[in-house]
């Protein structure tokens, strides 16, 4: 579902030139995020959970690698993409003239921050991932002490950093939406309308996401703390069905995601 879903979205701003906006640069974006995570994590969990040939250290070390930093990146791809289209969204709408100003390079900038900045902080995966021949299995090479702070580093900066971030931005967006009044001496009139609905159908659809995003993520973030940041107290058979949970809702995400696009935006 969410291969052919997102595929759907690329291939609809690829074939219409009138689609090729800024806005749905960004989901195009994190449509290929969106196809990437559950093909990688597939093959992860098939990796961990499943029965593998006999691998070389070679092979084994290239899954080990290429499988933890890819996942991780696409979860950081999603998030940075949500703030950075929460942000534009603000500016579109407390600075209209400006808006529509053309600032490709701009925006091209943080499109291409969105996957360097996730690339560049899951850069010990490549590192510090090892597959050990005799185990059949990765191993995390990082001083746990030190594996300890990093995954609270990466929980911070992409996660309740980016939280905030929305949870601030998005009320603004929406009482600015709501004091924004159309002029009496505006000669189109219903088109000006027409971008006033716009605006809080883009902004609406965003929310959606953004809401889609934490309550799919959630339990696999609640996961890392307990797993990697506190000492979970849960009784093993709770734990264990709790981590199948978690394991399986991100799925959820990327799959309805192209969903919620075609159904808030009638251009698609």
């Amino acid at each position: 579902c969410s291969f052919v879903g997102n595929l759907l979205v690329i291939l609809t701003v690829y074939i219409n030139k009138n689609l090729r906006t800024s806005t749905n640069y960004f989901i195009v974006s994190m449509s290929v995020s969106d196809i990437l995570f559950p093909l990688f994590v597939l093959l992860e969990y098939i990796f961990y959970f499943g029965r593998f040939i006999q691998l070389s250290k070679l092979v084994g070390n290239l899954l080990c690698k290429l499988l933890s930093f890819v996942n991780n990146v696409s979860y950081e791809v999603s998030m940075l993409t949500l703030v950075a289209i929460t942000v534009f969204r603000l500016s579109a709408i407390m600075f209209p003239m400006r808006a529509r100003l053309p600032n490709k390079r701009k925006r091209l900038l943080v499109l291409l921050l969105t996957w360097l900045i996730p690339m560049a902080i899951c850069s010990p995966y490549l590192i510090y991932n090892e597959f050990n021949e005799k185990l059949q299995s990765c191993i995390w090479e990082l001083n746990s002490k030190l594996k300890r702070i990093w995954i609270i580093a990466l929980l911070s900066l992409f996660h309740f950093l980016p939280l905030l971030i929305m949870l601030v931005l998005y009320p603004l967006i929406i009482i600015k939406l709501k004091q924004q009044r159309v002029p009496g001496n505006v000669i189109n009139f219903q088109a000006v309308i027409r971008r006033k609905r716009q605006n809080y159908r883009m902004t609406m659809m965003f929310i959606v996401i953004t809401v889609a995003f934490l309550l799919c993520w959630g339990p696999y973030i609640i996961f890392c703390l307990l797993e990697y940041v506190i000492e979970h107290n849960l009784d093993w058979c709770i734990f264990f069905y709790f981590t199948f949970i978690a394991l399986m809702t991100p799925f959820v995400f990327h799959a309805i995601n192209p969903v919620i696009y075609f159904i808030f935006l009638s251009s698609f």
